[in-house]
């Protein structure tokens, strides 16, 4: 059995892997991470001035947003991939993603509604993408 495991563990395509599952957990982020998003800002009451029936609306858009970052991102990633490489699209995905979470901690630290129609889908668009690079590799 151990030299089975040293065996499994000296090939390069298990630690490509391995470590592929690993950052996939550590860094990225489900889908259903959009609803927390949701919950806190409503209940930090972000977009004080809009309705029920309205703040219903605006997260919707929101979200429909962060859909479209997804969607760009994956085509960006895909690009990169095929005409660079794998580790530049990584790299991509990594750069706009820390961009989101600056973006998010400012929007929390100061109370910046309007920050988050760019900071949620820096973030979570940018995080669904990457958890489907490694899907579709």
């Amino acid at each position: 059995m151990s030299n089975k495991l040293k065996a499994a563990t000296s090939d390069r395509r298990f630690w490509v892997i391995a470590s592929g599952l690993i950052e996939d957990i550590i860094f990225a982020h489900t889908p259903a991470v959009f609803q927390t998003y949701e919950y806190v800002l409503r209940n930090q009451n972000y977009f004080p001035e809009l309705s029920s029936d309205q703040l219903s609306r605006r997260y919707s858009l929101l979200y429909t947003f962060t859909s479209c970052m997804a969607s760009l991102s994956m085509f960006a990633v895909g690009l990169l991939t095929d005409m660079i490489g794998f580790w530049y699209a990584r790299f991509y995905l990594h750069s706009v993603a820390f961009l989101g979470l600056i973006l998010l901690v400012f929007m929390s630290f100061y109370h910046i509604d309007n920050l988050a129609w760019v900071a949620i889908p820096f973030f979570v668009g940018n995080s669904h993408a990457f958890t489907r690079l490694y899907n579709f590799q």
